[in-house]
Order: structure tokens, then C-alpha cells, then sequence
């Protein structure tokens, strides 16, 4: 027995009509045929048969999504790493200065001599961390 079949009848504008006439065409069916088999697929897609279809898609479309987000960020930590490292370096660099001006001026009279070698090291460490930042 033929299962029974209802009519309905949907209204679209000239622009939809238009594109399912050339759809219809492409596939070598009719109007009717093309919009019911349409209907049939999309209902088919959305409740059950096509789940499956459906969820690969989703969690294709998540996937790519997540790729991209990952790639983001870890491309942003490393640009951090670096930037981190970057400024460790140079502020290991200027405590390695100041302790070695500690020892080479232990001597009281040399306190002054201390203070000016300190001060010109954090002078030049601002300068190139200053530029460093432009």
C-alpha cells in the first residue's frame, strides 16, 4: 500500500521561487517533487534519521572553532614567554651589575663609587627597557 501523501502549499518569493526552480531543474525533477523531497530531508535532518548528520557537523564545526581558539592562545603565551623572559634577563643582568659593584667597592671610602655605578646601571636599564617598549 502507498503511503498517503497530503498537500501543502507554501508561499515564497520571486527570489526563492527562482533559486528552487533552478535546484529543481539541476536534479531533473519538478517543482513539487524537489520542494517535497527538500522538506522531507530537512525534516528527516532535524528529527531523528539525520541526528547523527547533524551532531557530526556540530561537532566539526566545534572542532574548528577550538582549533582556532588553541592556536590563539598559545601563540599569545608564547609571545608572553618571551616578553617574560626577555625582562627577567635584564633585570637578572642588572642585580648580577649591582652585586658585582658591591664587591669590587666592600671599602668604606668607595661607598660614593657604589652608589654611581648603581645608579648609572639602572640609569641604562630604564633606557633600554624604555626603548625596548616603544
Amino acid at each position: 500500500m502507498k503511503p498517503t501523501k497530503h498537500q501543502i502549499g507554501p508561499r515564497v518569493d520571486t527570489p526563492t521561487l527562482e533559486a528552487l526552480e533552478r535546484l529543481a531543474a539541476a536534479r531533473g525533477t519538478s517543482l513539487a517533487t524537489y520542494a517535497a523531497q527538500a522538506l522531507a530531508e530537512h525534516v528527516r535532518r532535524h528529527q531523528g534519521d539525520g541526528i547523527q548528520d547533524f551532531l557530526d557537523e556540530m561537532l566539526h564545526q566545534f572542532e574548528e572553532r577550538l582549533a582556532t581558539v588553541s592556536d590563539r592562545l598559545r601563540r599569545e603565551f608564547e609571545d608572553a614567554v618571551k616578553r617574560l623572559q626577555k625582562q627577567l634577563t635584564r633585570n637578572i643582568d642588572v642585580i648580577k651589575a649591582m652585586v658585582d659593584a658591591s664587591v669590587e667597592t666592600r671599602e668604606q671610602p668607595r661607598i660614593e663609587e657604589y652608589r654611581q655605578r648603581v645608579a648609572k646601571i639602572l640609569r641604562e636599564w630604564t633606557i633600554q627597557a624604555n626603548g625596548a617598549r616603544q
